[in-house]
């Protein structure tokens, strides 16, 4: 097994460039040409972090809201045209090698990521990608140029983003019907419901088909009780994907805190992204509330069957 493969096997791996980012405030304008050239070539010129992790971080260490708002964040439709280039490149390789369509190494890309955030239970799936990919992904990613473009990544690039999707509807696109919100419109539902000044932070917002998260992303400006659900597991992934990212209270939640920035309005769970039909009551609030599957083991096996039924939770035991 090669050095990268063996960096990667634990869940968790990415972490700590996550937390490093959210802090960075760097320019290749002030290195020399010598460090410059340690930097991939699609580096951002320049970076800051959104320093949401230290703000949801310091939340849950006072035990209180803090008297500083949200760091707010601007999202925008697509990715910047060098981050998008930087990830489409890793893309490629995957659809050279071993897929068809971009949006099949999207989330396989995501399944990637989300194992190196500590998402154990999908350990298999992950092994499942072919070693080369992962290689390739481990020495050629840079979580900055994720960061770099805050916008749904997984809305752009699942609806044919990419300068060679743009003008086909991949059949992972057709297979689920997936449509994302537009972005201009996640932002103005949301302040037309939050935008008025107050503090919303302890007001929840569930959105019951929420897809990839965009209309989660902007609610993030307001609240920190965000809830998602959607039908399509896949979604759910990438969901969680934007809660790493820019998110943190969707993904992180010590019971503790959850006790006393709930109240009497917690909502009994165990996770924030759920996978499952709205339509047919299971979800937030509903019969999800109080389900949990059994374990990731009796998940896949059920998938493998042909058996799952929607009210399976996404996440680990």
């Amino acid at each position: 097994m090669s050095d990268a493969l063996d960096r990667q096997q634990e869940p968790g791996w990415l972490l700590p460039y996550l937390v490093a980012l959210d802090t960075a405030n760097v320019s290749l304008g002030d290195l020399s040409k010598e460090e410059a050239k340690n930097f991939p070539p699609h580096c951002p010129t320049s970076f800051t972090g959104h320093r949401r992790w230290q703000y949801w971080l310091h939340t849950i260490d006072a035990g209180k809201l803090l008297d500083d708002p949200i760091p707010q964040i601007d999202f925008d439709g697509r990715p910047r045209p060098q981050d998008e280039k930087a990830i489409q490149d890793l893309l490629q390789v995957a659809v050279r090698r071993h897929y068809s369509w971009y949006p099949e190494a999207w989330i396989n890309f995501v399944r990637w990521i989300l194992y190196g955030f500590g998402k154990g239970a999908l350990k298999d799936e992950v092994a499942r990608i072919p070693e080369d990919l992962r290689e390739s992904w481990y020495h050629g990613f840079n979580l900055a140029n994720l960061l770099n473009s805050p916008c749904d990544w997984s809305a752009y690039v699942l609806q044919g983003g990419l300068r060679d999707d743009r003008n086909t509807l991949s059949p992972w696109a057709k297979s689920t019907g997936f449509y994302s919100t537009p972005m201009p419109v996640c932002k103005m539902m949301s302040q037309m419901m939050m935008g008025d000044g107050a503090d919303h932070r302890r007001e929840s917002v569930a959105d019951p088909c929420c897809g990839t998260g965009s209309m989660l992303l902007c609610a993030s400006n307001y609240s920190l009780r965000l809830f998602g659900q959607d039908i399509v597991f896949d979604l759910c992934l990438c969901a969680e994907l934007n809660g790493w990212l820019w998110m943190p209270w969707l993904v992180f939640m010590p019971p503790e805190t959850e006790a006393w920035l709930e109240g009497e309005n917690r909502i009994v769970s165990d996770g924030r992204v759920f996978c499952g039909d709205t339509l047919a009551g299971e979800g937030i609030g509903g019969q999800m509330a109080s389900q949990r599957r059994q374990s990731a083991e009796d998940f896949q096996a059920a998938v493998k069957a042909g058996k799952l039924s929607q009210g399976y939770l996404w996440g680990e035991e």
